[in-house]
């Protein structure tokens, strides 16, 4: 799995420097603050390289429809981490939201109307899907500024896959 994600990730990058190096609008992309270039290489590595682990991780504990219910858990992460980061609101429909999605994921666990039987469910497994889906939104929380200064990911994608691969 580990090979596959380096492919991955490698890809990402070859496409992306390519469309960059033939768009004439994107080549000043090319430019980056010396800040700007070090959390790109630090998000890629949290979203590129340790979450690829802790999902790797999760797989070889649970199954991929429990994974896959968990990690996507990740737009709540980035609701708390906008509110205690950024600033930014949360609104009682967000808070609403977030709650029905927890307890949505309590009933699928937990074996509540029909869904999986919590004894097939590791915790640790289950620990790993959230700690990836985390590292999903730490990436894209960290990433907001610079797509706000640069306008636009492309730039900041290039180089956090980059980042990613290498460490792979």
């Amino acid at each position: 799995p580990y090979q596959l994600a380096f492919v991955r990730s490698s890809l990402t990058f070859l496409t992306l420097i390519t469309i960059m190096a033939l768009t004439p609008s994107l080549r000043s992309s090319f430019r980056m603050s010396r800040r700007d270039l070090l959390i790109s290489i630090s998000l890629g590595a949290v979203s590129f390289f340790i979450m690829q682990i802790f999902l790797f991780k999760a797989l070889d504990l649970n199954t991929a429809s429990i994974n896959g219910l968990l990690v996507n858990t990740n737009p709540i992460f980035i609701a708390i981490l906008g509110f205690f980061v950024l600033k930014e609101g949360l609104n009682t429909k967000n808070v609403l939201g977030m709650i029905i999605s927890f307890v949505g994921v309590y009933f699928v666990v937990t074996n509540s109307f029909g869904g999986l039987n919590i004894q097939q469910v590791s915790i640790m497994g289950a620990v790993f899907a959230l700690l990836g889906a985390l590292c999903a939104s730490i990436n894209v929380i960290g990433s907001r500024s610079i797509m706000r200064r640069r306008g636009g990911s492309v730039s900041f994608t290039t180089i956090a896959s980059l980042s990613g691969a290498l460490l792979l």
